[in-house]
């Protein structure tokens, strides 16, 4: 999948021609650290595909500062220990809760008409050219985007591998919105579950 670039929108002659350019540079500088930085989280993204490695998803997660909750318990050797894991009902209340508190902190978060707008159009986009890619397509989508924070809610297929669209989205909104924690949910009719993505951008 090609990486996508984000395109990032500073008198006396001499020297103000001088400045302008030393800020161009710099600011073309900056542009090819990030460009530079999304390539190479998208060749180990691939690579983890095609290697098929949990441990380089997860390497790659940690990376981008992504997170999943609840995680599943494991035993001291890293791996999954079913005999310590929740019962379905805790499990999910467990999520209920987390889903509710990052839901409560998202509301009380102000509104940047601008920002948002912006943001959540981008990340429509990138939804749309990850799923043309060959990632699965959500049954339903809901992209919400206030001031430095946007909900992206997704209902997924019963049956859907919740991966093979998470980890390419994450991967291209990582320019925007760098840090995400998500919360999965039984979707209403039963029929599937619905990922909340809570993803935002850095604290200046």
């Amino acid at each position: 999948m090609p990486a996508k670039a984000l395109s990032i929108g500073l008198t006396i002659a001499a020297i103000a021609t001088v400045a302008f350019l030393a800020g161009r540079r710099s600011g073309e500088g900056d542009v090819a650290q990030r460009l530079a930085a999304m390539e190479a989280n998208q060749r180990a993204l691939q690579d983890a595909f095609l290697n098929d490695s949990a441990d380089s998803r997860r390497q790659l997660a940690s990376r981008l500062g992504y997170r999943v909750v609840p995680a599943a318990p494991q035993r001291a050797d890293g791996v999954s220990d079913p005999s310590r894991a929740p019962a379905p009902v805790e499990a999910r209340q467990k999520a209920q809760d987390a889903y509710d508190d990052l839901q409560r902190a998202f509301a009380a978060e102000p509104v940047d008409a601008a920002w948002g707008g912006t943001v959540r159009q981008n990340v429509q986009d990138l939804l749309q050219g990850v799923v043309k890619e060959g990632a699965p397509a959500p049954r339903a989508v809901q992209v919400d985007c206030r001031s430095r924070t946007c909900e992206i809610s997704l209902g997924l297929a019963e049956n859907g591998n919740p991966d093979m669209l998470m980890e390419p989205l994450l991967s291209e909104i990582a320019g925007d919105l760098p840090n995400a924690t998500m919360v999965q949910l039984p979707s209403a009719d039963g029929r599937g579950t619905v990922l909340h993505v809570f993803a935002s951008k850095p604290r200046p």
